[in-house]
């Protein structure tokens, strides 16, 4: 019996020194297996390396096109704009009027109905007295100033010397009336002589308001 015993034991411990480097070398295929998976995992892809910034996918660049509708605020400029030049007008012409039948008038009306036949002074004032009033618009001035075809004789006279008035009005005495009335802008005003004194010597182009801003 401890013959058989020992030799029994002797077996059990050869088969385990002969089984052993099997499975250590399993052990070992499994371990550098599962290191090769975890280095696989460990590399980064392209994107997540360090510093790395994905190109910008390139936009196609819209043109903006240029509003043509005005702003509300544009507009109300225009429209105050419009009321400023009508109200500058409107100023000249009552003053170039009052000027017309003014004793500052006298001496240049003396040389200037040398010139004109069968007119004199009285008939001219109360020609422009008549119309003095009615001075409200560009219309009413143009009227005043331009020479129509199927005018009288004595009204195309009056018309000509309320034109000269109107001309040493605007050159010798405009600026004065300006600062001295209670007109407001009046730099304006006197950005304005120049033009109305253009149209008084040629009433024909004193039209529209519009055409009449404009025109420089």
């Amino acid at each position: 019996m401890p013959y058989l015993k020992s030799k029994v034991s002797r077996a059990l411990d050869k088969a385990h020194h002969q089984s052993s480097p099997a499975q250590d070398v399993k052990i070992e295929e499994t371990e550098s297996s599962s290191q090769s998976a975890c280095k696989k995992e460990e590399i980064p892809s392209p994107q997540q390396t360090v510093g790395f910034k994905p190109f910008p996918k390139s936009v196609p660049k819209t043109k903006v096109e240029p509003s043509s509708k005005k702003s509300p605020q544009s507009f109300q400029a225009s429209k105050k704009d419009i009321q400023s030049n009508k109200n500058i007008v409107k100023n000249y012409a009552r003053a170039m009027v009052n000027f017309a039948v003014s004793t500052h008038a006298l001496p240049y009306l003396d040389k200037i109905l040398q010139d004109e036949e069968d007119v004199n002074l009285n008939d001219f004032r109360m020609y422009m007295q008549e119309r003095k009033e009615d001075i409200t618009s560009i219309k009413n001035l143009r009227e005043l100033l331009l020479i129509n075809d199927d005018d009288e004789e004595q009204v195309v006279a009056f018309k000509r010397i309320f034109r000269a008035t109107c001309v040493v009005f605007i050159k010798f005495f405009s600026v004065n009336w300006i600062y001295s009335s209670k007109v407001g802008d009046k730099i304006t005003h006197v950005r304005y002589r120049f033009k109305i004194l253009r149209r008084v010597r040629n009433p024909e182009h004193f039209t529209y308001l519009e055409n009449f801003s404009k025109t420089k």
